[in-house]
C-alpha cells in the first residue's frame, strides 16, 4: 500500500517542516510530490536537499495558479501521483510521525471505502498545540459526515486520505475559488463512493495525526469576504442540487434529507453573516458594497443591513 503525499507549495517559511513531517513516518512506503505554483520565494532551495531520497518529486508551474485557483495545482499534484492513496497538506502543515501507518491499519478494516479521515491537531507558527479535534466516530455514512460538518465539525484538506483511483476517476479535488469548502465536496463525493467497488461511507481515527497550522499566511487567512461569500453559496447550491437528487432517488429518509436541507442553509448563513461582518468591520466603507451586492449574498436586504451594522460597531 502505497501513499502518495501533495504538497501544493506556495510559502517557504514551513516548508521544510513539512517535508520533514513525512520523511518521519514510521511507514516507508510513501512518494511526496511537492509542486511549486512558480512561487516568487525560493522553493527549489528549501526541497532540493532533500530529493536525495528518491520518493521526493519536485516540480515548478511555469504559471503561477494563484490562491483563488489554488485547487487547480492540488489537481496538478495528483496528476504527478502513482500512489494508492492521497492525502493533500498545506505546505506549512505537519504529518504525526504515526500518521500514514494508522491510516494504513484503518484501510485494512474497511478497504471498500473511498476515503478515511483523522483527527487534527491545530499548531500555531512555533508548532506548539493549541487544540485538538478528534471526537470522531470510527464509522459514517456520507450524509453523516456532511451532517456533522454543517453542525459545526471543524475540518480542512490534510486530514482526509483518499482512494487515488476514486478522486481521480471523479475528476480529482472538487473546484470552488481559494479551496473554500472544495474538501468539504471532494470528501463527501469520495465518500458516496461509486455504487459498485466502493461503498458509501467514511472511516475515522479518532487521533490528531493531522497537525494544521495556523497563522497568517494561510489561505483561510485571506481578507478576501467577498469570495469566500460567493464560494460558500456555489456550495450551498451545489449540495441542495445534490440533496435534491438523492431525495429524488428515494434511497434516504425524505425527513433526513429534509433535515440536512436545513442544517446546510443555516451553516451558510451563518458564514456569510460572519463574512461582512468581518469585512465592514475592516473597512466601515465596505458596507456601501455589500448594500450593493445583497443579492448576490442571497440574504434578506435586512439581515446584510444588521451585520453590516454589527461590522462597525464591533
Amino acid at each position: 500500500m502505497t501513499f502518495s503525499v501533495l504538497i501544493p507549495a506556495y510559502k517557504s517559511a514551513f516548508l521544510a517542516e513539512a517535508l520533514e513531517s513525512v520523511i518521519r513516518q514510521s511507514w516507508k512506503d510513501w512518494e511526496l510530490i511537492v509542486v511549486d505554483d512558480c512561487s516568487p520565494e525560493e522553493l527549489e532551495p528549501v526541497v532540493r536537499p532533500f530529493c536525495k531520497d528518491e520518493r521526493i518529486r519536485y516540480y515548478r508551474n511555469e504559471r503561477n495558479f494563484g490562491a483563488v485557483n489554488v485547487v487547480a495545482n492540488w489537481n496538478k499534484c495528483l496528476e504527478y501521483s502513482t500512489g494508492d492513496y492521497v492525502i493533500c497538506i498545506g505546505d506549512d502543515d505537519r504529518l504525526s510521525p504515526g500518521c500514514l501507518e494508522r491510516l494504513a491499519a484503518l484501510i485494512d478494516k474497511y478497504p471498500d471505502l473511498g476515503v478515511y479521515h483523522c483527527g487534527v491537531a491545530v499548531i500555531d507558527e512555533r508548532g506548539e498545540v493549541k487544540e485538538t479535534l478528534d471526537n470522531l466516530p470510527e464509522l459514517e455514512s456520507s450524509l453523516e459526515m456532511i451532517g456533522e460538518r454543517w453542525k459545526g465539525r471543524r475540518q480542512f484538506i490534510g486530514d482526509f486520505c483518499f482512494n487515488r483511483e476514486l478522486l481521480v476517476s471523479n475528476g480529482g479535488f472538487f473546484y470552488l475559488p481559494l479551496a473554500w469548502g472544495a474538501d468539504d465536496i471532494s470528501a463527501y463525493i469520495a465518500a458516496k463512493g461509486d455504487g459498485l467497488r466502493y461503498g458509501d461511507g467514511i472511516a475515522n481515527l479518532n487521533e490528531a495525526l493531522f497537525q494544521y497550522r495556523s497563522n497568517s499566511l494561510t489561505i483561510s487567512s485571506s481578507s478576501d469576504f467577498h469570495q469566500k461569500l460567493l464560494s460558500m453559496k456555489s456550495y450551498a447550491d451545489w449540495f441542495a442540487d445534490e440533496l435534491g437528487v438523492r431525495a429524488g432517488l428515494n434511497t434516504c429518509d425524505s425527513e433526513d434529507i429534509e433535515r440536512l436541507k436545513g442544517l446546510c442553509n443555516a451553516f451558510y448563513i451563518q458564514q456569510a453573516k460572519y463574512y461582512i461582518r468581518q469585512d465592514v468591520h475592516s473597512d466601515w466603507r465596505r458596507m456601501a458594497f455589500w448594500l450593493n451586492h445583497v443579492k448576490e449574498t442571497g440574504l434578506p436586504l435586512r439581515t446584510v443591513l444588521a451585520q453590516s451594522v454589527k461590522g462597525i460597531l464591533k
